[in-house]
């Protein structure tokens, strides 16, 4: 298992995004966890220029050629911290508000 400590700077190393929000999902957040819950966070955020505009980049026109990479969502479970196993789902904040 990868700790979450190491995830939160892969993920931020890897895709040069800023995470601007994060929340505990599921059984934590309605208050009907056990001791054995995994805890569930959802986060959204700002990926870099390039990503949210692809024109400016890779000078994509939608509709005209073929579509840059994106990089809407980032999913891993299993992380460990503290004896205690995270889910992490993040959304690009452009999805976000779809």
């Amino acid at each position: 298992m990868m700790t979450l400590l190491n995830t939160h700077f892969d993920i931020k190393l890897q895709y040069d995004i800023k995470v601007v929000y994060e929340v505990y999902m599921g059984s934590q957040a309605y208050g009907v966890s056990s001791k054995d819950s995994d805890i569930d966070v959802y986060g959204v955020f700002i990926p870099p220029l390039n990503i949210i505009f692809p024109h400016l980049d890779n000078n994509y026109i939608p509709g005209f050629g073929k579509k840059p990479n994106t990089f809407d969502k980032f999913e891993r479970s299993g992380c460990l911290l503290d004896d205690k196993v995270y889910d992490l789902n993040y959304f690009n904040i452009v999805k976000y508000f779809d």
